[in-house]
């Protein structure tokens, strides 16, 4: 479990306290990591945490004080690799804050209203922790085929298919094929891959129902794999462990 780091700078005491609130609900739920959250409403103390500070992962930054672009720019030039929000107002030109030297991936424009904070936080902090588990070798499949890798994100596999001595890695649009066996695959990957049939393995989270009666299991976006009698007992299992 890793630590994330995220520090906002926010003159405005009312929309700090709210954002301390947003954050610290949001993140339970999209994350199961650690994180060191810091909040300022000067800068004199945001830069004095941040000269001590080797990197971090997020920063929210609000450029409507004096010299704030300037400063954020310096900042930036220290912080090159964290995900940034702005907090910006209608007096700002956009041409200030909207170029390479800031790099800014998120706006928050005042006046604020509480649903237009929640959801802009709420964007900013999730496409975070996904492209973080995107590129997290416990949250993703990796195919080596023809001298080149890919990445999959495991919630984006809906199963594996055993075809004309291949392996095939099915998500909702697209299959991908490589060289292993169905056995080997099935000790390498986690619980949330069953094995349903002698050919397929199946990822449990994307399961809608079984039916029993055809032998089949449907998944999500209408797909579906076959059931073999000899693997109920593994799919009933996964689906009570779930529940």
């Amino acid at each position: 479990m890793s630590m994330i780091s995220m520090v906002v700078y926010n003159e405005d005491s009312e929309e700090i306290k709210k954002m301390r609130k947003i954050i610290g609900d949001i993140i339970p739920i999209i994350s199961e990591d650690k994180w060191d959250l810091r909040f300022y409403t000067t800068f004199e103390s945001f830069a004095c945490y941040m000269e001590k500070s080797k990197g971090i992962d997020l920063l929210v930054f609000d450029i409507t004080g004096i010299d704030a672009v300037s400063q954020l720019e310096r900042v930036r030039h220290q912080q090159k690799e964290a995900v940034l929000l702005i907090i910006a107002n209608m007096t700002i030109s956009p041409m200030a804050y909207m170029k390479p030297s800031i790099k800014a991936t998120s706006l928050l424009l005042r006046p604020i209203e509480d649903k237009k904070m929640n959801r802009v936080l709420k964007e900013f902090l999730v496409d975070f922790v996904e492209k973080q588990e995107e590129h997290n070798p416990e949250h993703v499949f990796q195919i080596e085929t023809k001298g080149e890798v890919q990445y999959i994100p495991y919630d984006k596999i809906y199963y594996f298919e055993a075809r004309k001595r291949k392996l095939y890695l099915r998500t909702v649009s697209e299959e991908y094929a490589f060289i292993n066996t169905v056995d080997n695959l099935e000790q390498m990957l986690g619980e949330q891959f069953i094995r349903c049939h002698r050919s397929f393995i199946v990822n449990s989270r994307k399961i809608v129902s079984i039916a029993l009666a055809d032998n089949i299991i449907k998944l999500t976006n209408e797909l579906v794999v076959p059931l073999s009698r000899g693997y109920r007992g593994n799919i009933k299992k996964s689906i009570g462990t779930r529940k």
